[in-house]
């Protein structure tokens, strides 16, 4: 995914397939959907997103609003779901507005998006998918290098390939980490990068920079805590481990992040 497009879009952890398949998070009870005529109709948002990130939305009755909210609570305590969308695709939710067709509440399109947006919308879909799947493959070769490196009998030569081409994939993630600065989700997603294959001060930067940027999201929290675990900053990782589990006590990454900070010291 080329800079410019990143700086325009949000980073897509999980992508729509095609039109039916909007993003979507919490499934709203059919039944807080009935509805007479449009008036009786609102948009909420339908995930476990923190707040100012791009959010799935859904449509229901404005009279079961308060209902909604203690189902809402209920269902983000078991387990956080966030699917963030795009901000090309929140662009296109923008334009939708609640409407009661059939006597439920939806969401419907005004005005229609022609085929053309909608070709763009895809496309920017399969750039991000491409942009994440460059990431992948960059922190895979670069294992690969470290393996290489680790054997015995390494000609001098084939040695200095080796580091010089762990430096060009590395440089590489760097650029996409200055290119998103202002991306939580991309900066998340750098980190675990990061963290993956042992650039344990680049995962911390970045994970210090999602949460800062969404200090509501326990992932950003454990993914900090990780990094600061593997640097030997044992008391803060424990501090995040407990900030996470405040905002998520079912995350599992954040149990076995307490786990970890809690026992024996390595």
């Amino acid at each position: 995914m080329g800079q410019g497009a990143l700086r325009r879009a949000g980073l897509l952890l999980l992508l729509a397939a095609s039109r039916a398949e909007a993003a979507s998070g919490i499934q709203v009870p059919l039944e807080f959907r009935d509805c007479r005529d449009d008036t009786d109709c609102v948009a909420v948002a339908e995930d476990c997103c923190p707040a100012g990130t791009p959010r799935s939305r859904a449509a229901l009755n404005r009279h079961r609003l308060a209902e909604y909210g203690v189902f809402l609570t209920s269902a983000c305590a078991s387990g956080t779901v966030c699917r963030p969308v795009s901000t090309r695709r929140r662009s296109h939710e923008a334009r939708l507005r609640p409407s009661c067709e059939n006597r439920r509440c939806c969401l419907v399109e005004e005005p229609p998006m022609d085929d053309g947006t909608w070709k763009d919308l895809a496309d920017q879909e399969r750039r991000d998918r491409a942009w994440l799947e460059g990431l992948r493959a960059s922190a895979m070769a670069i294992k690969e290098a470290d393996r290489a490196l680790a054997g015995k009998a390494l000609s001098k030569r084939r040695k200095a390939s080796l580091k010089k081409r762990r430096q060009e994939l590395l440089a590489r993630l760097d650029a996409a980490a200055q290119a998103n600065m202002a991306n939580y989700l991309a900066q998340t997603y750098l980190g675990q990068v990061f963290l993956s294959i042992d650039e344990t001060e680049r995962a911390l930067a970045c994970a210090s920079r999602a949460a800062e940027m969404a200090p509501k999201d326990s992932r950003t929290i454990v993914l900090r805590g990780l990094a600061r675990y593997k640097l030997g900053h044992r008391a803060a990782a424990a501090a995040d481990a407990r900030e996470a589990l405040k905002l998520d006590p079912g995350d599992k990454a954040a149990l076995d992040l307490q786990t970890m900070t809690s026992g024996p010291h390595p």
